[in-house]
């Protein structure tokens, strides 16, 4: 599991995994998510390309992408509801994306 760890110090750098665009699965989650829902299913995706689970903060994810905390929440919520990610809460959240949809 992935730990996410803000760092701004011009020591940060680009890892090069980068998370696979499938132009179907773009267009069904376009088709079935809110705005909010897409940019966060995305930005969890582009900090955690291989799935292999993501711990972050929904604070983080709220202040990273310019969103409250009740619509990261809420969310986060849904997609777990709709199966576009596994949600499992612990001390903060702890998200992990489910790569299957890229083929559903």
């Amino acid at each position: 599991m992935t730990s996410y760890n803000n760092n701004n110090s011009s020591e940060s750098k680009i890892e090069s995994k980068f998370y696979p665009l499938y132009m179907e699965e773009y267009l069904r989650a376009y088709r079935e998510l809110t705005k909010a829902q897409l940019n966060i299913l995305y930005y969890l995706k582009s900090l955690d390309p291989d799935g292999d689970g993501l711990a972050i903060d929904s604070k983080e994810i709220a202040k990273q992408l310019g969103l409250s905390k009740v619509t990261v929440s809420r969310a986060l919520k849904a997609l777990n509801q709709l199966g576009w990610l596994e949600l499992e809460i612990k001390t903060g959240t702890t998200v992990s994306v489910n790569q299957s949809i890229t083929n559903n």
